[in-house]
């Protein structure tokens, strides 16, 4: 089990200079990417982050309710599919819903860096000041 973790651990650390290395080789930020690998998040997590986003921007524009659809049946979204205004509040209470220890601020604008759902991403950190 020790060398397991050993291993693991020297990939993680490969594919984080990989990451950091492309990043600066192409100038291409890839803040969200870091954050994944530091805070250690599954592709569950990114999926359920990134619905998340999408139904929150939905709820801003109003169209929550033609899109509904796709998001029902998943009890981990249930509690932001409402009808109302999204607030970074919410989006932290989201990420805690989820077993998700991160920091949201930081998530966000890591987001926003990579150029990943910038606009509900600053309208919930602009709701978060």
């Amino acid at each position: 089990m020790e060398l397991s973790i050993d291993v693991l651990n020297s990939k993680l650390n490969f594919l984080y200079i990989l990451v950091d290395g492309i990043s600066k080789h192409i100038n291409v930020n890839f803040d969200f990417f870091t954050f994944v690998i530091n805070n250690n998040l599954t592709c569950t997590d990114i999926v359920l982050i990134t619905k998340a986003l999408t139904i929150m921007n939905y709820r801003r524009a109003g169209l929550l309710d033609k899109n509904i659809r796709e998001f029902n049946g998943d009890d981990r979204l249930s509690g932001i599919l409402v009808n109302k205004d999204p607030s970074f509040s919410e989006f932290d209470k989201f990420l805690l819903s989820i077993n998700l220890n991160v920091n949201a601020k930081e998530l966000l604008s890591s987001l926003i860096n990579q150029k990943i759902g910038s606009n509900i991403c600053e309208f919930l950190l602009e709701d978060g000041e």
